[in-house]
């Protein structure tokens, strides 16, 4: 009898539909997935009859996927809709562009109600998706009853939203990269790339940022959400920043840094130990000889913003124009290994 079923539902995209298309209807909750995120999304029937079955293609845009295992794609028939005793099943499979879903009964048992919740998929959102408003797309809509007439229900767009999460820490800093152009414009927090300038690290600040770059984010902790683009982005050159957008990093050598804090909470870069490692989405300096120092701490430009990392007292010995030791130096024209410094 399932195997009639099946056949039945399949074969019904050939064949011409029991009169007009329904005003029933397939809809979703809006929901909102970020990238990396797994997040159920019931399929809710509006109904206006009893259905044993049914078969719909779905359309997912770039980026997001239903989950799926050595077992199949992660489908859930909803308890409430079916009997427990040999009840309805899911069953799908990815055919080029879309999902074709089919969900059936053994013996043509029909569904508790008209209308309700039906169906749960698994969604997976990866790295490459676009944010902003996206639409699951179903085609080819057909459900059975239990005299195993044939209905279709017209195409529907199911929207919903798609966004990329940052965290910023209590540190008031992180380091971030994606495989992706990204727009920080109105993120509500400050993105920045590293160079180098007069022996110290000048970052730079940067709202478009091209796919793959090393950054430093700079706002109060909380969760923030850039925005893909399709635009032109902004001059990276001479970025001392290394992202990880592709994948982790385990570090080699001693001239790799991450973002820390020292001894006093001052945040900074400090020189990691060789074999740590470090996470996908984020980023690390690479130095020369002649700037590796254990640590370089952040003192801000709130006027341009633009910030100076400059070497901790305890690494380069900083002296005023009068030639008096500084252990803090704030802004002004100082003595740096010899070299004239303007720290801003």
């Amino acid at each position: 009898m399932k195997q009639n079923i099946l056949r039945n539902l399949l074969v019904a995209a050939s064949l011409a539909a029991t009169g007009s298309a329904l005003a029933d209807s397939f809809t979703v909750e809006p929901f909102t997935i970020a990238a990396g995120e797994e997040k159920v999304v019931t399929l809710h029937l509006d109904g206006t009859r009893k259905y044993i079955g049914f078969q719909v293609d779905v359309y997912l845009p770039e980026g997001v996927s239903i989950k799926e295992d050595a077992d199949g794609l992660y489908l859930d028939v909803v308890a409430a809709m079916t009997n427990n005793r040999n009840g309805h099943t899911a069953e799908g499979n990815l055919n080029g562009d879309h999902y074709t879903i089919i969900v059936d009964h053994p013996r043509n048992g029909e569904f508790q109600s008209a209308s309700g919740d039906v169906l749960d998929m698994t969604l997976v959102a990866s790295d490459q998706i676009s944010t902003g408003r996206q639409q699951i797309v179903l085609k080819r809509q057909i459900l059975n009853d239990a005299a195993i007439n044939e209905y279709r229900f017209d195409d529907a767009e199911l929207p919903f939203d798609t966004e990329i999460d940052v965290t910023v820490s209590d540190l008031g800093y992180a380091t971030f990269s994606w495989p992706r152009d990204l727009d920080f414009t109105n993120a509500g927090v400050q993105a920045f790339i590293a160079t180098e300038a007069n022996d110290n690290l000048l970052l730079q600040p940067v709202e478009k940022v091209p796919a793959g770059t090393g950054i430093v984010l700079k706002g109060d902790a909380g969760t923030y959400n850039p925005q893909t683009i399709d635009e032109a982005t902004d001059d990276v050159s001479g970025n001392l920043l290394t992202g990880t957008a592709s994948a982790s990093y385990t570090v080699e050598g001693t001239n790799t840094y991450v973002l820390s804090k020292n001894s006093d909470d001052t945040p900074g870069f400090r020189r990691a130990a060789e074999g740590l490692e470090i996470a996908k989405y984020k980023a690390y300096l690479t130095l020369t000889d002649g700037l590796a120092r254990s640590f370089f701490g952040f003192a801000d430009n709130t006027t341009t913003g633009i910030t100076y990392t400059q070497r901790s007292a305890g690494d380069a010995q900083v002296f005023d124009l009068s030639g008096r030791r500084v252990q803090q130096p704030g802004r002004g024209l100082y003595i740096m290994d010899g070299k004239v410094v303007v720290v801003k």
